[in-house]
């Protein structure tokens, strides 16, 4: 008997240190400083192109307080270039709600006075190229995403009736700014109750929707995440159409999708792992998925502030954080094994 509870007792220890060993720890190779970005205060995803510059957004307050311009910086971290809509002649912004990459243009996302949600195409230079205004009204936009046919894929919400009940809403759109096609998220996260139609109730259920995104694209397919523990993620075809849905599985109890990276048919799931009794910096797990089998095949790990947590370009085995140092500078980080 003391011999099979010794022989269970190594396995159960063998099966820990295996399981421990399973995740491949992050370490920094390559520090980046930024010329010209002095802050830490960034905003929404950050993005990547295929060149791996960085992009991402700074707040602003004037002239209302809302997200700022999107700051694009060379891999190298020597040149920066800002795209601002208070650039932008036609009409009075409201504010970046999201931007997209696509071969190096800039896309944003925002909404003019009457909320009525535009797109404003960026040349590489940060001068204003077009701008798009989409055929809908009651839309509220946050998330974009364009396909290589220059066509776009909104998510957002509605605003229904006179209580403003709120309901998830995903669109793909041509290139004048026409509603193509309004596909159908099944197995999306759920709305209100329908007996519930307080206000608290759609705020709640709106901030949820808020906290999506549209990775870039892979293999002609946009990648739509929800960012709850566990999704979805939902595939989008150029057609519009929803050809799979992924329900990636959190690594931890307390671990909170942060972001998904999708390149080379892979898909980086980034999560957070904070304990709230301490104030380490939270530990950063990423789970790598194979898009085809929707299998994991790589799990990595680190904690390390030097790396930061914001993932901002992933290629398979290749990361890159954006993070600031002590003073403020904003640093890029290569990390790798």
């Amino acid at each position: 008997m003391k011999r099979l509870v010794t022989f269970l007792l190594l396995l159960a220890i063998q099966c820990a240190v295996s399981v421990a060993q399973d995740r491949l720890r992050l370490q920094p190779i390559r520090t980046i400083p930024v010329a010209g970005e002095n802050t830490n205060l960034r905003i929404g995803p950050v993005r990547c192109d295929a060149d791996q510059n960085v992009y991402f957004q700074v707040p602003q307050t004037r002239p209302v307080i809302a997200s700022g311009p999107v700051v694009k910086v060379s891999h190298d971290g020597k040149r920066t270039v800002r795209y601002s809509l208070s650039t932008v002649t036609d009409f009075v912004s409201t504010g970046t709600a999201d931007f997209s990459v696509s071969d190096s243009d800039i896309y944003v996302l925002t909404q003019d006075k009457s909320g009525r949600p535009r797109i404003v195409k960026f040349d590489r230079d940060g001068t204003v190229d077009s701008v798009v205004k989409l055929d809908t009204v009651d839309v509220v936009p946050r998330q974009l995403g364009v396909f290589a046919s220059g066509e776009y894929f909104v998510a957002g919400y509605l605003t229904i009736g006179t209580n403003s009940a709120v309901r998830s809403f995903a669109g793909l759109f041509g290139h004048g700014g026409q509603l193509l096609r309004a596909p159908s998220l099944a197995g999306d996260i759920n709305g209100p109750k329908s007996n519930d139609n307080s206000h608290e109730s759609q705020e709640q259920y709106a901030t949820s929707l808020d906290m999506s995104l549209v990775a870039g694209e892979d293999q002609g397919n946009l990648y739509f995440a929800r960012l709850s523990s566990g999704g979805p993620v939902f595939e989008v075809a150029p057609s519009g159409v929803i050809t799979r849905m992924y329900r990636p599985v959190p690594p931890a109890k307390k671990a909170e999708m942060n972001a998904i990276k999708v390149a080379g048919g892979r898909m980086a799931v980034v999560y957070l792992e904070q304990d709230p009794k301490t104030t380490v910096m939270a530990k950063v797990l990423i789970d790598v998925y194979d898009l085809q089998t929707g299998e994991i095949i790589r799990k990595y790990e680190h904690q390390d502030p030097k790396i930061g947590v914001s993932l901002a370009c992933y290629k398979p085995e290749q990361f890159t954080f954006i993070t600031a140092d002590e003073q403020g500078h904003t640093m890029l980080v290569e990390a790798g094994l």
